[in-house]
């Protein structure tokens, strides 16, 4: 081994500190390459900024320090502490803004869909797999009539599912949904009085419950009239929303398991307007008005950690890995910053300006401002402009949001499939580390075996070249062989098409596979050089 990579691991550890932005993810990512360093495996020799840089960094810190002393011997600075005002960290974006909608979207977008409502008013949006929905009404939008139902589109089939109407004669407002259960919001006026009824359909068993009311909360009547405003988890089936306390200015934060009925309150807040977000293993409110917010775990079942902040933190929303919130900076603008959701780490500011809405996938960050829809990929630390509307919402890599309307115009909906970063580092980088890729699937290298055995394909000269089969949670498979190419010789188009054949059919008896990506030992391009033909496979 290279005496220069000699206690490396040890110097890597020291690198990545709590006070560097790195995630696990990339932690795992650095480590794999420095074992493949220590293996002595062969790699691209490629031009490494970091001392040059680090070098730069120095000299210009010297000189700034040189020049602040020289400045201020020489009287060119003065310090007036009636001047001095506290102005929020200027956190410059990770990448320069693209000018326009069209610059590398299609970097970013595996697929794109519209879906045409067929109503004039369209709110709350919510996407899951194939599975849309929203609050639709034909009434004009600011007409002063009221009057929206639940409806569930399949992306797939392209038709319209079930619909849900308000029992209350009244709107149902705020669905939600994931592979189980679809939940919304039915309020209305009953008897004179203000009420709201919290429902939950089993898309299972086709059950439709009762899971809470106003009734039920003691806390609840004017002035305090507060809508539940739920979350909803994406794998666990864990739901959220805010209720007030009896005689206090408070809200309690409920949480509600749909499997078990159980509910319970995990917190309360001062701050009557909090939103709580839940993703599959915390739960995040803003507190104190806006200037804490709050971060629950719920595995450990209790408030994990609390950041603060001199501005307001706006709606925090949370996957398992990342913390994103809106931000006041005392100007007009506000900002849009992720951070790891260990508090404490080194936060990123995606944006500054006019800010609508944002939300936050697996992946990717997606926010709205003039009517341009911006997404950050979490991995490729990139921004691009992927589209124009409004409202975007994102769950998983699945995005949607409304498309510009003129007044009286039927509402459409925009739907994305984003691309998972694994397939975004292929077609960048045109290598995948399968070990931080996904699990190996032992069925699926089983049906491979048995076609690089069989004596039909080149007299079973392949068998034995299978490295491994690995299989995502967004259905990816990536087969990763051998290079057999000099073991097989030279091939007609027709032979490797049939070979190719042969290995989807083998892939794709597994249920769970949506796309398949073929490479050799790790390499997604130099699969593709040898067969001359396509080497990534979606399931028709």
């Amino acid at each position: 081994m290279d005496e220069k990579l000699k206690g490396l691991d040890e110097k890597i550890d020291k690198v990545i500190s709590p006070d560097n932005y790195f995630t696990e993810q990339d932690k795992r990512r650095i480590r794999s390459g420095i074992k493949k360093m220590n293996s002595g495996t062969p790699a691209v020799r490629r031009f490494n900024p970091l001392p040059t840089f680090l070098t730069a960094i120095s000299i210009c810190a010297f000189l700034v320090i040189l020049g602040g002393i020289a400045g201020k011997e020489l009287g060119f600075f003065a310090n007036d502490p009636s001047q001095e005002t506290e102005q929020p960290q200027d956190i410059e974006p990770p990448v320069t803004m693209p000018p326009d909608e069209t610059v590398g979207r299609e970097n970013f977008i595996w697929k794109s869909y519209t879906i045409e409502t067929g109503q004039k008013d369209v709110h709350y949006q919510d996407i899951h797999g194939h599975t849309v929905i929203w609050s639709g009404s034909d009434n004009v939008p600011d007409s002063g009539s009221y009057g929206f139902d639940l409806f569930t589109y399949n992306l797939k089939a392209e038709r319209f599912d079930e619909t849900f109407q308000s029992e209350v004669a009244g709107e149902v407002i705020d669905g939600q949904v994931n592979d189980d259960w679809i939940t919304w919001v039915d309020s209305g006026t009953v008897d004179g009085e203000y009420e709201w009824r919290i429902h939950a359909f089993n898309r299972n068993t086709n059950e439709r419950n009762l899971i809470r009311s106003s009734n039920q909360v003691e806390g609840y009547g004017n002035p305090h009239i507060v809508n539940p405003r739920l979350s909803l988890g994406t794998r666990r089936n864990l739901l959220t929303w805010v209720e007030p306390v009896a005689g206090e200015d408070k809200v309690e934060i409920q949480l509600y398991d749909l499997d078990t009925r159980e509910l319970v309150t995990v917190d309360e807040t001062i701050y009557m307007e909090t939103y709580p977000q839940i993703s599959n293993e915390y739960l995040v409110w803003s507190d104190f008005n806006n200037y804490e917010f709050v971060k629950y775990s719920l595995e450990q079942r209790q408030v994990d950690s609390r950041a603060g902040s001199k501005f307001e933190m706006m709606f925090p929303k949370v996957n398992d890995e990342y913390v994103v919130w809106q931000e006041k900076t005392g100007t007009s603008k506000t900002r849009l910053a992720v951070m790891p959701v260990e508090y404490g780490r080194k936060e990123v500011e995606l944006f500054k300006g006019e800010l609508n809405s944002f939300d936050i996938g697996e992946d990717f960050v997606i926010w709205e401002s003039g009517q341009q829809i911006y997404v950050y990929s979490l991995v490729r630390k990139e921004t691009k402009i992927i589209g124009e509307g409004e409202f975007p919402t994102i769950r998983g890599n699945m995005a949607i949001w409304q498309l510009p309307k003129e007044g009286g115009e039927d509402s459409v909906f925009q739907v994305v499939e984003l691309k998972a970063p694994a397939l975004t580092d292929v077609e960048y980088g045109s290598t995948i580390d399968v070990d931080e890729f996904g699990e190996r699937d032992i069925r699926i290298e089983s049906e491979v075996e048995t076609v690089l055995a069989s004596e039909d394909l080149f007299q079973g000269k392949l068998k034995g070249m299978l490295n491994g089969a690995y299989l995502n949670d967004e259905g990816v498979a990536v087969v990763d062989f051998q290079h057999f190419g000099e073991k097989i010789g030279a091939l007609s188009w027709e032979d490797k098409a049939e070979l190719m054949d042969a290995l989807n059919e083998a892939v794709f008896k597994s249920p769970k596979v949506n796309k398949i990506y073929y490479m050799f030992d790790g390499d997604y391009h130099a699969f593709g050089d040898w067969t001359e033909i396509e080497n990534v496979y979606v399931r028709k």
